[in-house]
């Protein structure tokens, strides 16, 4: 059911998105949801999932893949009840995330469950659950996601500005980045250990007008719980790192950071002279002898600089250990010094197959976990320096020694693939020689054939030269043959027309002859 009252979006006994909530304001003829796009929307009212006056009105608000621009004051997920964004698969990943900007929020506790909607009075500890996963959310407020151990706060990749204090010992933060913190004192510790708190990484503290504890990273409240651990994660952009508040009880409180980076000074103040913070990282060697076998099943002992012993057990399989050592610690007031714990004394017992054997070496722990082979030498025979964690003379043999080995086998495979390398190279050397010996002949060829080419070009030329001056002489002879045939022909014209006129002279003269003749006849 969707209701709608006093400036008051209420969600309960049912599962909603957004969309949802648009199509029931639509429906109501209300505009207190507009739908800016396809997958985008303005709230402009408060948001109340549950009601707290009916607690068994449970409900939930799911959404993926959207962005949601809320502009009321408060947005309230009440006990029972949850909010999720985006999606986490089987295999612990995570997509579909939503981006919810949410500028408006009353800054004490605005976001989880602040403001009783029936009584208008605080009410933060009946908060629902809350799932966000690859999500980002900009909630500028002091979030409440907190009623009990039984709550679930889960936020695994997420990139957030805001946060606050949450609950739960199922509940896992992971991944989360915290671009700045709004009206808080850095990271709160939660409310008692969670699940999972890891890899918290803060950008910028914010902080309240107190000088004490304005830009503090983290915020240790032993109120709420009296032994945290973070692991992981990246503190910077902060002027003091740790702010602990007075101890309510006689137990002694205890910070503790895992693998964890900052960037500045390790500074802290506290209320509690009894509380502590520790600054430990990853120890995970695999215990090596000096001659490079691995102490598989060996008893190890570690102690610290106060000949404390701070790690016993027993090597697996594998030659492993596994632990976490504290490099600094802090206890006390505020002006009590930061202790450095270096260096560590580990001892290790083991039957070498005659005698029973123990070795103990000196090391160092950094602010990087150790997860490397580690040589366990006769600290006896050490002269190298204790605080650069190496027993340099016994360890350098070793890896002399160590080093020596390697290198012969390498040669030996070396030569071994030299052998096989040669056996397939030298044939194809040869034909390679071959090739290149056919390659220089159709050179020769080539070149050969290129002269007797440009020979008959400069023949064809000459030929073409000689041709055409054979033309012009042909052409020039033929020039003179038609003028003397010309002149001939008008020589032979001229005698033939002589020879015709003698011949018709002569024939008229033979024609008056006959003439003459018969006029004799006649006479007679």
């Amino acid at each position: 059911m969707i209701q709608f009252t006093n400036n008051t979006i209420i969600i309960t006994s049912q599962t909603v998105d957004t969309e949802a909530i648009y199509q029931a304001c639509v429906s109501a003829g209300l505009d207190w949801v507009k739908k800016l796009g396809s997958t985008m929307y303005l709230i402009s009212k408060n948001l109340y999932v549950g009601h707290s006056s009916k607690p068994n009105d449970y409900a939930s608000y799911t959404d993926k893949n959207v962005f949601i621009q809320f502009e009321g004051n408060l947005f309230q997920v009440y006990k029972g009840s949850e909010l999720r964004f985006g999606t986490k698969r089987a295999n612990g990943s995570t997509t579909d995330g939503v981006s919810f900007n949410a500028p408006n929020l009353t800054l004490e506790y605005g976001f989880g469950y602040g403001a009783n909607d029936v009584a208008a009075s605080r009410d933060p500890q009946n908060a629902g659950n809350f799932y966000a996963y690859n999500s980002t959310i900009n909630a500028y407020c002091f979030w409440a996601w907190f009623s009990g151990d039984n709550q679930i706060v889960e936020m695994i990749d997420c990139q957030i500005d805001g946060f606050g204090r949450v609950q739960g010992v199922n509940s896992i933060v992971k991944n989360v980045t915290i671009k700045e913190a709004h009206y808080m004192y850095g990271m709160l510790t939660p409310k008692g250990q969670l699940a999972v708190y890891e890899n918290i990484n803060i950008g910028q503290t914010g902080g309240l007008t107190d000088s004490a504890i304005e830009g503090c990273a983290v915020y240790f409240d032993p109120t709420f719980a009296l032994d945290i651990t973070i692991t992981g994660g990246y503190l910077k952009g902060y002027e003091k790192l740790i702010y602990t508040e007075a101890n309510p009880y006689t137990t002694t409180a205890t910070l503790t950071f895992i693998d964890t980076q900052f960037d500045g000074v390790l500074t802290r103040l506290t209320k509690d002279a009894k509380s502590q913070v520790f600054f430990k990282y990853t120890f995970k060697p695999q215990l090596l002898a000096p001659d490079g076998t691995i102490l598989s099943n060996v008893g190890v002992t570690i102690k610290d600089n106060t000949n404390a012993t701070v790690y016993n057990g027993v090597s697996d399989s594998n030659g492993n250990i596994n632990t976490a050592l504290t490099r600094y610690k802090h206890v006390g007031a505020s002006t009590a010094p930061i202790v450095e714990m270096n260096p560590y004394t580990m001892t290790v017992t083991y039957n070498n197959g005659t005698t029973l054997t123990t070795l103990t070496r000196k090391f160092s722990v950094t602010t990087t976990a150790i997860n490397f082979p580690l040589y366990v030498v006769a600290d006896s025979t050490s002269t190298g320096s204790v605080e650069s964690g190496c027993d340099c003379t016994t360890i350098t043999t070793a890896i002399t020694n160590a080093v020596t080995t390697i290198s012969n086998k390498i040669q030996t495979v070396s030569d071994a693939s030299d052998t096989k390398l040669l056996a397939v190279i030298n044939p194809l050397d040869t034909k390679v020689t071959n090739v290149n010996s056919n390659v220089t002949n159709l050179a020769s060829s080539l070149n050969t054939i290129s002269g007797v080419i440009n020979t008959i070009d400069t023949t064809t030329k000459a030929t073409k030269t000689s041709v055409s001056d054979s033309e012009n002489i042909i052409i020039a002879s033929l020039g003179e043959h038609d003028v003397n045939i010309e002149n001939k022909l008008d020589y032979i014209s001229t005698d033939l027309r002589q020879i015709m006129l003698t011949v018709l002279a002569e024939e008229r003269e033979s024609q008056t002859i006959i003439q003459q003749k018969d006029g004799s006849r006649m006479i007679l």
